[in-house]
C-alpha cells in the first residue's frame, strides 16, 4: 500500500489513499480502490469520497457511525476518528453515491472490507453524504453542548461543577491536560464555580494540551433565575407561595398541596419547618400566573423545583386555588389554640364544668420538651384540668422561661 496526500486549491484539503493491487499479468498494475477526504478545514477531516472503476463517488450516511469513520481515518493513516458527521456536513458531492449502509466493526483495514450494499446501489441523495474527523497527531477536544441551567434558590447565581468535555483523545495516548477559561478565569474540570444571572450567558473556553500541541473548543452556559417567596402573610414566615420561573413570578396551585410540600418551601427559605399548608388562597389570590400544579414533594427535597409537578401553563386551576405555607422560623414554640367555642352551663345554670382543652397542635423546633400552661381568669392551670371558666388566656412557656401569649375565649 502507498499513501498519497494531495493539497487542493483554496483553504480545504483532500487526502487520497491508494490501495494498489498487483496483478501479475505481464507488468500491468491496476488501481483497485481509492479513498479521500474533501471539503474539510484541513487534511484530517472532510467528506468521504471513494474511487471505483475510474470515478470518484460519495458515501451515504445511512448507518454511518464512529466505527465506519475510524476505518477511514486508519486507512488514510491519520489517527483515529473522533466524529462521524452526517447530512453533508462538508458540502454536497458531485459524483455518484457509491456506498450505502456501511456497517464496519472498526477493525477492517479498508472501508471496502466492510459490509455494505453493492457498489452503486443506494437510496440516498447528496444531502446525505458522510464525513469524518480524524485526530492525526494532535490532541482533540469535543466540548459539551450549550446548556441552560437554573439558579440556586437565592435567585442571583447558579453553583455548578464545571463539566468535562464530552470526549477527548490524543493519538499517541499520552497525558492530556484540560483547562477551562470561565469568563476570563482559568479553572479545571470539576472545579465548583458560581455563575451569575446578570452575566449570563457565560462563555467557557476549553483547552487541551500536550507537550507539542493544543486544541480548543468553546461552549456557553446560560443561567435561568428561579426562586421562592412568601407573600401576604402577617410576617415573613407565612404567606402565599410564589416561585420565580422563566423570568417571572407565579403562584402554586393547591392541587395535592400538603404539609410535605410546605416543609420543602420553609426549609428552602431557611424558615424552619412547616406546621400548616393552607389552601384556597388563604393569603390572597395574587395577580400573577399559576406556574406549578400537582406538586408532590416527599419532604426531603432541597427545593420545590426538585419535586414532581406540572410546570408552566399545563395546570387546571383557578386563581383561588393558590397554595400557602406557615413556617416555624426561629420561634421556639408554635401553638395553635382551639377555636372559639360556645358551651351550655350545668343544670344549676351558674357555671359549666369542662376539662381544659389542649392546643390543636404544638411544635418546638429543637424537638425538646416544652410545657403548656393555661391562665384562666388569673389562675394558672394545665391541660386537662377540670375548671369552670368564663374567659381564658393561653401562655406557652419555653425552655428558656420566656412566654408566648395566645388568646382564646369561651363563654358558658
Amino acid at each position: 500500500m502507498d499513501a498519497m496526500f494531495n493539497m487542493r486549491s483554496g483553504s480545504s484539503f483532500s487526502v487520497t489513499f491508494a490501495i494498489l493491487a498487483f496483478f501479475a499479468f505481464g507488468c500491468k498494475f491496476q488501481v483497485a480502490a481509492l479513498v479521500r477526504l474533501v471539503g474539510g478545514s484541513d487534511s484530517m477531516e472532510g467528506r468521504v469520497e471513494v474511487f471505483w472503476n475510474g470515478a470518484w463517488g460519495t458515501v451515504c450516511d445511512d448507518l454511518w457511525d464512529i466505527q465506519d469513520a475510524t476505518v477511514i481515518c486508519r486507512e488514510l493513516g491519520i489517527g483515529e476518528a473522533y466524529a462521524a458527521p452526517i447530512r453533508a456536513a462538508f458540502g454536497w458531492g458531485t459524483g455518484d453515491i457509491l456506498l450505502d449502509d456501511v456497517g464496519c466493526t472498526g477493525n477492517e483495514e479498508t472501508v471496502f472490507d466492510c459490509p455494505a450494499r453493492s457498489l452503486g446501489d443506494h437510496d440516498c441523495r447528496h444531502s446525505e453524504d458522510a464525513g469524518v474527523r480524524c485526530t492525526g497527531d494532535r490532541p482533540v477536544i469535543i466540548c459539551p453542548s450549550n446548556q441552560t441551567i437554573v439558579s440556586d434558590s437565592n435567585q442571583t447565581f447558579a453553583t455548578v461543577n464545571l463539566p468535562g468535555p464530552a470526549a477527548s483523545y490524543h493519538s499517541s495516548l499520552g497525558r492530556l491536560e484540560i483547562t477551562i477559561d470561565v469568563d476570563g478565569s482559568t479553572r479545571r474540570v470539576n472545579d465548583e464555580v458560581r455563575l451569575s444571572i446578570t452575566n449570563s450567558p457565560h462563555l467557557l473556553q476549553y483547552t487541551a494540551s500536550d507537550a507539542n500541541n493544543t486544541a480548543t473548543c468553546s461552549t456557553q452556559i446560560s443561567v435561568l433565575g428561579i426562586g421562592v417567596r412568601l407573600v401576604g402573610g402577617l410576617d415573613s414566615m407565612e404567606g402565599r407561595v410564589e416561585v420565580f420561573w422563566n423570568g417571572a413570578w407565579g403562584t402554586v396551585c393547591d392541587d395535592d398541596w400538603d404539609l410535605r410540600d410546605a416543609t420543602v418551601i420553609c426549609r428552602e427559605l431557611g424558615f424552619g419547618e412547616a406546621y400548616a399548608a393552607p389552601q384556597r388562597a388563604a393569603f390572597g389570590e395574587g395577580t400573577v400566573h399559576i406556574v406549578l400544579d400537582n406538586v408532590e414533594c416527599t419532604g426531603n427535597e432541597e427545593t420545590v423545583f426538585d419535586c414532581p409537578a406540572t410546570r408552566g401553563s399545563g395546570h387546571n386551576c383557578w386563581y383561588d386555588d393558590v397554595a400557602g405555607v406557615r413556617c416555624t422560623g426561629d420561634r421556639p414554640v408554635i401553638i395553635i389554640c382551639p377555636s372559639n367555642q360556645t358551651i351550655d352551663s350545668d343544670s344549676n345554670q351558674n357555671f359549666a364544668t369542662v376539662n381544659l382543652p389542649g392546643p390543636a397542635a404544638s411544635y418546638h423546633r429543637s424537638l425538646g420538651r416544652f410545657e403548656i400552661t393555661i391562665d384562666v381568669d388569673g389562675s394558672t392551670r394545665r391541660v386537662n384540668d377540670e375548671r369552670f371558666k368564663m374567659d381564658y388566656t393561653v401562655f406557652s412557656t419555653t425552655p428558656d422561661n420566656s412566654k408566648v401569649l395566645h388568646d382564646a375565649r369561651a363563654r358558658g
